[in-house]
């Protein structure tokens, strides 16, 4: 059952990976540019950026880039790869979790199904982000965590402290508070336990909890020093890494210079990541913190759900806040919900489950429609998005039929639901609307072999440069005296106003979505995009646009 999950879950996410017609994230571009000229310098060990180590982010995720690039070639689908395969294997940990506990095989399969089938794992695992090995590693030392509480051996508590010590090259020490909070919630629960008479019970475990908190941190941060002396010793950059990874990545996220983000923020991550099981995880995690457990698993279940929101709510404290930052709790909230429910009547997941069909089933219908209706303003076909429309009326045909329906019945129809939706979202909705930055069609920049970025972000730089990777290509400020326009070089002007020295010629146009785009402006169809310009020096190999495609001058890429 396992080995079939886990194919079918890297079938299920390798379309597309090697596109850039996905959801995407700003710092990918940079951990591209990384991996790319660490190959090129041959610096592996500390990986490079724009020449100099790059000191934003530990080595761990540019290292796994690196590995595939080197076996499969230099590629976009080879740097994404690792991404898929970690969270395939997270949806495998979630599986041998329950497992663990005896939960029956199809029943963990249908958890771990319920987890790959996210929009956070949609997203994530086709991208260059440290999330997917900061989720893969959290699964995993819980997991090793949750086969020490079963067994008692200390042997699994070596081990999660060593995966925890290893994470913390991914995120930095602060990985700690995550695996540390599953850990304190268990040791908690345990030891603070007492008789009807008031007398405390748990007082023999105390010293013993003590002493797993103590070898536990020890060993994670132990990998931690390693490195640092490594670090230190080999590289004269060491240092300066060392400051930045600890104060400036982390403990500046708690600075006073930073504006303080929203609250929301890190709820509204709970929300959008566990689409479109969204109101099934949060009605079940919220019944299972409410209502106690008289069996292990369930226990176990609730500890790792309270840990979850334990962590959630620590990550209000800093002022820098995103969405994605929930990301490696959500394997922990599946745990915990297939553990609680695991030895209970399989109806007190009938309203749950009939709940989120309905919530899946309009949110389903009103998007398709949606997006009949942009395609009807733009002049595009819409028969792909008629069928989706159809297909999900039909999954609710099926919904209606049976007078009483079964948990199983429900389960499998809001499954195939829950998979169209997001097949519907990777193979048809978001290429349909992508506009990229960097048009693909043959000519017109695709030719281009030295080109200078005049933008007020230099990270749109790297999205030219990892996109064109036999292109020399560098960046200037808009109005900056000392600019790389010098007349030898292709310009590509992005959501820029700036006047070109005599000599140049528009060669090509192409637009993308507006940045601000606001919902007046959705609804009047007025101002959706920004035009971004592309001009070749005179008496380059094409001074005409007349032989581009429809992505020349006049029309848009899409």
């Amino acid at each position: 059952m396992a080995t079939i999950l886990f194919l079918l879950s890297v079938l299920f996410l390798f379309p597309n990976i090697g596109s850039r017609a996905v959801l995407s994230q700003g710092d990918e571009e940079m951990h591209i540019a990384t991996i790319r000229e660490s190959i090129q310098t041959g610096e592996i060990l500390f990986p490079r950026f724009e020449g100099f180590m790059n000191l934003y982010k530990p080595p761990m995720l540019f290292w796994t880039g690196i590995a595939s690039d080197l076996v499969f070639g230099t590629s976009l689908t080879a740097e994404r790869l690792p991404s898929l395969l970690l969270f395939a294997g997270t949806g495998i940990l979630i599986y041998f979790a329950l497992r663990l506990f005896r939960t029956g095989p199809l029943y963990s399969a249908v958890i771990a199904s319920g987890y790959l089938l996210t929009l956070g794992v949609f997203k994530f695992a086709r991208l260059v982000m440290m999330e997917a090995m900061m989720t893969f590693l959290l699964t995993l030392s819980v997991f090793l965590l949750l086969v020490y509480f079963k067994n008692r051996s200390r042997l699994f508590l070596s081990a999660a402290a060593l995966v925890s010590g290893i994470a913390c090259l991914v995120k930095g020490p602060l990985f700690q508070v995550y695996s540390g909070t599953v850990l304190a919630s268990w040791a908690f629960i345990h030891a603070f336990q007492f008789q009807a008479s008031g007398d405390w019970s748990g007082k023999k475990r105390f010293y013993k909890m003590v002493l797993d908190q103590v070898l536990f941190h020890f060993l994670s941060l132990s990998v931690l020093a390693v490195w640092g002396g490594v670090l230190t010793s080999l590289s004269p950059s060491g240092e300066a890494f060392l400051k930045v990874f600890f104060f400036t990545e982390n403990l500046g996220k708690f600075s006073a210079a930073t504006a303080n983000q929203n609250e929301f923020i890190i709820l509204l991550g709970w929300v959008l990541y566990c689409l479109p099981f969204t109101p099934f995880l949060l009605e079940t995690m919220s019944k299972s913190i409410l209502k106690t457990s008289p069996n292990f698993g369930g226990m176990t279940g609730r500890i790792l759900i309270f840990s979850a929101l334990a962590v959630t709510l620590i990550h209000e404290l800093p002022n820098r806040k995103d969405y994605y930052y929930i990301l490696p709790l959500i394997p922990l909230a599946f745990i915990g919900v297939g553990l609680y429910y695991s030895r209970k009547e399989q109806d007190s997941l009938s309203g749950p489950l009939s709940r989120n069909f309905l919530f899946l089933m309009i949110v389903s219908i009103v998007l398709g429609l949606g997006k009949i209706l942009l395609d009807f303003r733009s002049g595009e076909e819409a028969w792909s998005d008629v069928f989706w429309v159809a297909f999900a009326n039909l999954i609710g045909a099926f919904w209606m039929i049976p007078e009483k329906k079964t948990v199983l019945y429900k389960i499998f129809l809001t499954l195939l639901l829950g998979s169209g939706f997001m097949f519907y979202l990777q193979l048809v909705l978001i290429p349909s609307v992508n506009l990229p930055d960097v048009p693909t069609a043959a000519g017109g920049i695709q030719e281009s072999k030295n080109l200078c970025v005049i933008s007020e972000n230099p990270w749109v730089a790297l999205t030219f440069r990892n996109a064109l990777p036999g292109t020399k290509v560098e960046h200037s400020l808009p109005g900056a005296k000392m600019n790389c326009m010098d007349s030898g070089r292709d310009v590509v002007l992005y959501r820029s106003e700036t006047p070109l020295p005599p000599g140049y010629f528009l060669a090509q146009t192409w637009t993308i979505w507006k940045r601000d785009l606001g919902f007046r402006e959705i609804l009047i169809h007025q101002d959706w995009y920004d035009r971004i310009f592309f001009y070749r020096p005179q008496g380059s190999e094409s001074d005409s646009t007349a032989s581009f495609p429809k992505t020349g001058v006049s029309g848009a890429v899409r």
